[in-house]
């Protein structure tokens, strides 16, 4: 196993060494009720509804053009449009030029959309996080961390292809940015809350959720150097839910919906 002196400079450079040496686990799931408490999975949120369009899969929403004519609202175009971009920008076949902004345009339309930053009860904004370990810090930036008051409640990290290069794609940066979440929220009020820190990747038009619960023993133990005991970020579902599938678009819907009803869970210290 490697020394603390051997790691990488930030998490998104983390390998399998830094990964068996801070025991970071990554169980992969098919219970939803893993990533939520089964309290807040209820339905879709009322904004959200509009973008379930049963009769839209990929190779329709790759055809759409809008139009005054074709009987949709602004914000469903809109979700076309930039949907449909997405899965051209990640078509092997396509000659369009590739743009990470893309997914990151789509992501933020669809969070607005899910009210996860509404302006009051609720705070999205880009992720800054550190991950320290004893005297050593490495920076542990994912796309976008929520926030209910101080208290950080959810993280969201993009990969903005399916081919990427990114190590796991993305999932120990994600599970380390979820650790420094907890690191952030222990400092500031002395004990591990909330319980559970959600985790949102998205790999261009897939979707994964994640879950995880962090011990203080565990938090402890980094202040001090690297941990004997282990930590573990569930993600659902194993192979990713895609938005260009009718069916599974609802269910992400739902579970965009479980995100806010679980973050207004907490109370605000």
């Amino acid at each position: 196993m490697i020394s603390l002196e051997e790691f990488r400079n930030s998490t998104s450079s983390f390998r399998k060494s830094e990964e068996t040496a801070i025991k970071v686990k990554i169980n992969a799931t098919t219970k939803v009720t893993d990533i939520f408490e089964q309290r807040h999975i209820k339905g879709i949120n009322t904004n959200l509804i509009q973008l379930l369009l049963p009769e839209y899969n990929e190779a329709q929403i790759k055809a759409y053009v809008p139009s005054k004519d074709d009987k949709l609202t602004t914000y469903q175009r809109k979700f076309l449009v930039k949907l449909r971009q997405v899965l051209i920008n990640n078509d092997p076949d396509s000659e369009a030029p590739q743009c990470e902004k893309f997914v990151d345009d789509l992501l933020s339309f669809m969070c607005d959309l899910a009210e996860l930053d509404d302006g009051l009860e609720l705070i999205l904004r880009p992720c800054n996080l550190k991950l320290q370990i004893n005297n050593e810090t490495f920076a542990a930036i994912a796309d976008r961390e929520g926030r209910r008051g101080q208290e950080l409640a959810w993280i969201i990290q993009e990969d903005k292809h399916r081919k990427s290069s990114t190590y796991k794609h993305g999932d120990l940066q994600l599970a380390c940015a979820m650790i420094a979440a907890n690191q952030q929220n222990y400092n500031l009020l002395g004990e591990v809350y909330p319980a559970q820190i959600i985790g949102l990747k998205a790999v261009a038009s897939s979707m994964y959720f994640c879950s995880m619960k962090i011990s203080d023993t565990y938090l402890e133990e980094l202040i001090e150097g690297l941990p004997s005991n282990s930590v573990t970020m569930y993600k659902y579902p194993p192979d990713g839910l895609s938005l260009s599938n009718p069916g599974q678009r609802k269910h992400i819907l739902e579970n965009l919906t479980s995100i806010r009803n679980a973050a207004l869970s907490i109370d605000i210290r």
